[in-house]
């Protein structure tokens, strides 16, 4: 066995057999390797990031020659498959102290070593996390953060429920401050990373790429760290005008409806990790949400909303490209609220445009 703890077991009379002291450990939440940790680390170099994942998942404190031993192992990681990691890691994400898992991984350099990865038929060795390690002491503008990229992430992290999907975005989501071509100064002197969410988007997708992250996950998780700094006012032209754009990018009205709603989420968690007064924006951001849930209940963003086929479209207008304009216009007319989605009222409206393209 790998832990003291994971050592015990019962017989048929209930009889405790415990030969390493796993029933002393457990009280005292002490994580112990069996015998010599370099050996049972060695056996399988997954052990460390067991123990870290024991860590976020129960609280342990890792005893000190088994927290020591982990570093002699690194080489070995390079033996372990990405999706064994992949795993571990994700276990730590949804467990109840993130943040704890984390911080041990950093510690004993864990994030910065390489696994084996089985691409096109032939294996290669791919980081783990570095880009999460160099956040580690990073400093923000005092203006706005109170915290270091580091602290701050592993704050949102924990503030966000724990979905894979959304602990993924608050884990990546600032990753690419820091990085040349991001980090600057601004009119005031003051660090600044202008468009960390865009070029942060693109290092999340060769992340979760490498890690082999399922391909749908991965999209939402992208997506929401491209759009986790563009927020409008919490009023209903601006929230409309933003909802058509983040519409443009998903498939549907349940698509768009579970995007934003994550959104929300992630800001909120954002503005609670460490941003200095976040009262009025925590507000702005209710507001914001109970604003966007409503118009999206009620209005149409996609062809499909209508209460008009594109079949029907197509029988004024023939087959072609003008069958899309023409439900385009339609969509936008019930949006801005100048036509009630209905089949007559937008049949009406339909053969008006017919009328006026005639004449």
């Amino acid at each position: 066995r790998d832990f003291t703890v994971n050592a015990m077991a019962f017989d048929r009379r209930g009889h405790l057999y415990d030969p390493f002291g796993g029933r002393q450990d457990l009280a005292q939440r002490i994580l112990r390797a069996v015998g010599d940790p370099d050996e049972r680390f060695r056996e399988d170099a997954l052990r460390p990031f067991r123990a870290c994942r024991f860590v976020a998942e129960y609280g342990f404190t890792v005893e000190e020659k088994t927290r020591a031993a982990a570093v002699r192992v690194h080489d070995r990681v390079a033996g372990l498959s990405v999706e064994r990691i992949r795993d571990e890691l994700e276990r730590i994400l949804v467990s109840p102290y993130p943040a704890k898992g984390f911080a041990l991984l950093k510690e004993m350099g864990l994030l910065e070593t390489r696994c084996r990865a089985r691409t096109a038929g032939k294996d290669e060795t791919v980081p783990v996390l570095p880009e999460l390690a160099r956040l580690h002491g990073l400093p923000q503008s005092p203006r706005y953060h109170t915290h270091d990229v580091w602290t701050h992430t592993m704050l949102v992290v924990e503030a966000i429920p724990a979905e894979i999907t959304l602990r993924w975005a608050a884990l990546l989501h600032d990753i690419a401050k820091g990085i040349p071509g991001v980090r600057n100064l601004n009119r005031r002197g003051e660090v600044c990373d202008y468009r960390h969410e865009q070029v942060g988007s693109v290092m999340a997708q060769e992340v979760l790429t490498r890690l082999r992250v399922g391909a749908t996950s991965a999209q939402r998780i992208v997506w929401l760290i491209r759009h986790h700094m563009n927020f409008p006012p919490a009023r209903e032209e601006k929230v409309l005008k933003w909802l058509r754009r983040l519409a443009a990018e998903l498939k549907d009205r349940e698509d768009l409806e579970s995007a934003v709603a994550q959104l929300l989420i992630l800001r909120e968690a954002d503005l609670r990790g460490g941003k200095v007064r976040p009262e009025e924006r925590l507000a702005e951001n209710d507001r914001l949400r109970i604003l966007a849930a409503g118009l999206i209940r009620r209005l149409p963003f996609y062809q499909t909303d209508l209460a008009l086929s594109g079949r029907t479209v197509a029988h004024y207008l023939g087959e072609g490209p003008q069958v899309k304009r023409a439900l385009d216009e339609l969509l936008r007319r019930v949006q801005d609220g100048n036509l009630p989605n209905e089949a007559s009222a937008l049949e009406d409206a339909l053969r008006r445009m017919v009328r006026k393209n005639l004449g």
